[in-house]
C-alpha cells in the first residue's frame, strides 16, 4: 500500500514534532517573562540565650553572583537594566527589593564584583515560631554564590538579674538597613530543577545580654526596663553593636 501526504499535512507533522521536542527541554522559558528557575528561600531564627521573645523584621532577600571585570559590562543601558532592576528613569532604577539605585551604582555592579541576580521586598516578621518564606525568580542562567538578608526591626524581651532582683527587659534594637550574607552554591541552567530549595538560619548572638551594664539605666514605674532609640539610648546602641558584630546567616543543616 502506498501512502500519500499533502504538503500542508507534512508541514503540520513537522511543526508537531518540533513542539514535542521543545517540550522535552528542561528549565527553558517559552513565554515572555517566564524565569529560568526559582529559588524558594526559607528563613528560620535562632534567638539569643535567655530571650523570651525575639521578633526580627525582614525587609528583603537578595541572591548574589560574583562576576569578574570581563564577565560584567560597564556600559549600562537604562532601557535594558540587569536582573534585579526595572523601571529606569531620572537617573535611577527601581530595585526588586524596593530601593532606588542610581545608574552609576548599577553600572559599577555590572562591571564586576557582586551582582544582584534576584531580589524580593518583604514586610515579614521572623520569630522562633514563625519562619519567613520567599520565592525569588531567576531570569539569567549561571551560578549563585551568596544570599543576603536585610533586617528592618528587632524586638527582644528577656529577664535579667540586677542588684539582686529580676528585671523584665523589652528592647527595640536599631538594625534597619543592616544586611547579613551567607555563601551558597546553586546554579540555574537547562539541567537544573525549575525550583530549588534554600533553607537558611539567622543566628542572633547567643550571649547578647551577657554583662549588660544597667547601672545608668532608667526603669519604668512598674520596674520594667524599656530600651529604644529614645529610652536608654546607650543600651540600645550597645545591643545594636553586638547584633551587627555577631549576627550570622547560614544554611540550615
Amino acid at each position: 500500500m502506498t501512502l500519500f501526504f499533502s504538503a500542508s499535512a507534512g508541514k503540520k507533522l513537522c511543526l508537531l514534532a518540533i513542539a514535542a521536542a521543545a517540550l522535552s527541554l528542561p528549565a527553558c522559558a517559552f513565554t515572555d517573562g517566564s524565569p529560568w528557575g526559582r529559588v524558594l528561600a526559607t528563613l528560620e531564627l535562632s534567638p539569643p540565650s535567655g530571650a523570651t521573645l525575639s521578633e526580627v523584621g525582614i525587609s528583603s532577600v537578595r541572591l548574589i553572583r560574583e562576576v569578574d571585570g570581563q564577565a560584567g559590562s560597564a556600559d549600562f543601558d537604562p532601557a535594558n537594566p540587569p536582573p534585579g532592576y526595572s523601571l529606569c528613569h531620572n537617573g535611577h532604577c527601581h530595585s526588586d527589593d524596593g530601593r532606588l539605585v542610581d545608574y552609576a551604582s548599577i553600572a559599577s555592579e555590572s562591571g564586576g564584583g557582586s551582582q544582584v541576580v534576584s531580589a524580593v521586598h518583604l514586610e515579614h516578621t521572623l520569630t522562633s515560631q514563625a519562619e519567613v518564606h520567599s520565592s525569588l525568580k531567576i531570569n539569567e542562567r549561571g551560578p549563585l554564590s551568596a544570599v543576603e538578608v536585610e533586617l528592618d526591626t528587632l524586638v527582644l524581651e528577656a529577664t535579667l538579674g540586677y542588684q539582686g532582683q529580676m528585671v523584665e527587659v523589652r528592647a527595640s534594637v536599631p538594625v534597619r538597613g543592616y544586611r547579613v550574607r551567607a555563601p551558597i552554591d546553586l546554579r540555574i541552567d537547562r539541567e537544573s530543577a525549575a525550583e530549588q530549595e534554600l533553607p537558611l538560619v539567622l543566628q542572633l548572638p547567643s550571649e547578647l545580654f551577657a554583662g549588660l551594664d544597667l547601672d545608668d539605666a532608667t526603669l519604668e514605674e512598674d520596674g520594667r526596663l524599656r530600651i529604644t532609640n529614645t529610652r536608654n539610648r546607650e543600651l540600645a546602641q550597645t545591643l545594636s553593636e553586638r547584633i551587627t558584630a555577631g549576627v550570622s546567616l547560614s544554611l540550615s543543616p
